[in-house]
């Protein structure tokens, strides 16, 4: 008969800062993550199950702990002169289906997931606007996977397979020299796609 099963869990993490900057006067040290999984199987038939896994994970903070001098850092205290920010959103759906044929079973598993980065930096760590950081990435990818393979009880088994993924990649990084001419910044993009395909 037809079945279904589901399990899941959600998490959330939230930390106010404590570290205080005394030239923006924001707390620094803040934490605000959430996170999640969720499957569900089911018996299509007695001979078909199919999974379906959802995935997703968010973290939101300022990168940790900023560089300060000593005498600072002892007090609990940075001058960094603008607050630095970490955002990364991740997550993905895999669904995996197999049927059994008697002495043959195929067996698919398809997969899409998405990776999107920003992290931007106080570069000098101090109270003057010197230096700024930043890097950004942005990814997506699908996946596609076919095997076939012996369901027997003979003493040579076998199997086959096709497997395919396609890759979009984005990214950049920046150093910044505040306060000096245009041209002086350092910036590097990258774009790049990618198929990889495999028979075994």
């Amino acid at each position: 008969s037809d079945t279904l099963k589901t399990r899941g869990f959600i998490t959330y993490t939230k930390r106010d800062g404590y570290i205080e900057n005394q030239t923006t006067g924001i707390d620094q040290g803040t934490i605000d993550n959430l996170g999640g999984r969720f499957v569900v199987e089911s018996d299509l038939s007695a001979e078909t199950q199919a999974t379906l896994i959802l995935d997703y994970d968010r973290t939101d903070d300022d990168a940790g702990i900023p560089f300060s001098d000593i005498d600072l850092a002892l007090d609990g205290q940075s001058v960094n002169d603008f607050p630095s920010i970490r955002k990364i959103d991740r997550g993905g759906a895999t669904l995996r289906v197999e049927h059994d044929f008697g002495d043959v079973e195929i067996l698919s598993i398809s997969g899409y997931r998405t990776y999107d980065y920003l992290a931007q930096l106080d570069g000098d760590f101090s109270a003057g606007a010197f230096l700024f950081q930043e890097q950004e990435e942005d990814q997506c990818q699908f996946s596609q996977e076919f095997r076939l393979s012996s369901n027997t009880d003979d003493t040579f088994s076998w199997r086959l397979g096709a497997y395919y993924l396609h890759e979009d990649f984005e990214g950049s990084q920046a150093f910044d020299f505040l306060g000096l001419p245009p041209g002086t910044a350092s910036r590097n993009f990258l774009d790049q796609t990618a198929d990889v395909y495999a028979l075994y």
